[in-house]
This record gives C-alpha cells, structure tokens and sequence, in this order.
C-alpha cells in the first residue's frame, strides 16, 4: 500500500507521458471494476441502466485524464513558471559568498525541461576573469538541479540597494540545506 500512497503523492512531480500512462492505467482498473459492478447489478437487479451510468462515468473519468495531461502539456508550451524551483534557484544563487545582489531571476517551464535566467549584482572591483570563475561556478550549481536544461547567468555590478529579499541572509536551516544536492561543507 505505501508505494500505492507515494504513486499518487508524487504524481505531480512526474513527466507527462508517465503522468499520462497512470492516470489511463488507473481509469481502465476503476473503470473495469465499474463495469464489471453495473453488470452485476443490472443483472441480479434488473436495473439496466446501471450499465449506461458507469459507461457515463468511465468517459467522465478519461475525459478529465485528458484534459489533466493536455493542461500540463500546454502550461510547458507557453511557459509557465516554477514557481518551487525559482525559489530553489534565488536561493543558490544568494548565498554564493561572490553574489551580493539578484536583480532577476526566472525558471520558465518549457515542456519537461526548465530555463533559467538570472540577473545578479557583483562586486565592480572584481577582475572580468574572476567574475567569468564565479558564472562557471553558478552555471554548473544551476544546471545540477532537477529539469534544468538551460541556464543563462549575467551579472551587473553592485549599485548597493537590496533589490532581492532575503538575499545572502540564512533563511534555512542546515539541517535542510545538507538536504540540498548542491551542499557541501
């Protein structure tokens, strides 16, 4: 039963064909024991149109499954933003010692995959070399993460007012960053 639980808890964390083929698998099981329960009834009962009401309910049931995939489909064709991994991401990116500031950040969901752009302020004084270090550093952070394809990282020097919230301030504990893929101290 627990990996029955944790199939539908994770649902919607799964890719949309996989989403696709258990969300069909489970209409046929539920329909096919509608069904098979309106004929029982309508036999030992008599009454018919048992069989008409769980076939209403079995089309019911794929339509919605339709419509579900087709929704998340099109969400990844107009890109729609993620708005859990935008948080993961500022979060990454903030507390890079070399970060002192985030003008901008986006996670745009095209498809399965996620794109990434990200506007952050450094220090002026930095050499172009080090600051090229510091975007290869975040480029390979940024790319880690799960569904992220594309990542795009410019930087704009420090103007010293605080555009982002919470920015290279602790705002998790350690406990849950050492949850993090990207943690390592």
């Amino acid at each position: 039963m627990k990996a029955f639980v944790h199939s539908f808890t994770h649902l919607n964390k799964a890719k949309p064909a996989t989403k696709l083929v258990f969300m069909e698998d489970m209409v046929a099981t539920i329909g096919g024991l509608l069904a098979f329960t309106a004929v029982l009834i309508a036999h030992f009962t008599g009454f018919l149109q048992a069989e008409g009401i769980a076939s209403i309910l079995i089309g019911l049931m794929m339509f919605y499954v339709v419509g579900k995939i087709f929704l998340d489909n099109a969400r990844g064709a107009i890109g729609e933003t993620d708005e859990e991994m935008l948080n993961h991401i500022a979060l990454i990116i903030a507390e890079d010692p070399d970060i002192k500031d985030i003008q901008k950040v986006e996670v745009i969901k095209e498809g399965e995959y996620l794109h990434v752009e990200v506007i952050a302020e450094v220090d002026p004084k930095q050499t172009v070399a080090y600051i090229d270090d510091v975007r290869d550093r975040l480029m390979k952070l940024v790319l880690k993460q799960k569904g992220v394809r594309e990542a795009l990282i410019s930087f704009d020097e420090d103007d010293g007012i605080k555009t982002w919230q919470g920015v290279n301030e602790p705002t998790m504990s350690d406990e849950t960053r050492k949850k993090l893929p990207e943690y390592k101290k």
